[in-house]
């Protein structure tokens, strides 16, 4: 068998394995369709195309799955868990604002400080906090890893581009 065959045979299997037991054997039926595809690039082509279908089939499976209505149960302790990160930002910025105005803070120190205390801090917090409410208020612990999320970007997108 060929290194390209091998492929595809690899990643088809792979998918069909983690595949829910309805897709399983469709997805095995695909499997077996794929020793009778001449070509090894056709084989490949094969592979992807059911894999494309395997991986849709199980979306659809799942969202079918996701009540609305339970989802909307879980929103505002998601909001909860963003207002609580928010809080936690909005206090460290008022920390900052009373260290530059301090008559014994360096002025030289404000790259540093800017920097602890608008992400280093936060996000100490925001992932100590999701750590702790995970498994008795996950839907908070979303909310709040959502915000440490949006800030890690943010702030990796801004040293890269200002130093």
């Amino acid at each position: 068998m060929s290194p390209i065959r091998r492929l595809a045979s690899w990643l088809l299997t792979a998918v069909v394995r983690r595949s829910s037991g309805e897709s399983r054997s469709w997805g095995s039926a695909m499997l077996r369709e794929m020793d009778f595809v001449k070509g090894d690039w056709a084989a490949l082509s094969w592979a992807l195309g059911s894999t494309t279908a395997l991986c849709r089939n199980s979306i659809r499976c799942r969202l079918d799955s996701v009540s609305l209505k339970r989802l909307a149960t879980k929103i505002p302790a998601m909001l909860l868990g963003v207002a609580v990160a928010g809080t936690v930002l909005t206090l460290s910025i008022l920390i900052l604002a009373g260290l530059i105005h301090a008559p014994w803070f360096a002025s030289a120190q404000r790259k540093l400080a800017d920097r602890i205390l608008w992400v280093v801090v936060p996000e100490f917090v925001y992932f100590i906090s999701a750590a702790a409410l995970w498994r008795r208020r996950k839907s908070v612990a979303v909310g709040i890893l959502t915000v440490a999320v949006i800030l890690m970007t943010h702030a990796i997108v801004h040293f890269a581009t200002h130093g």
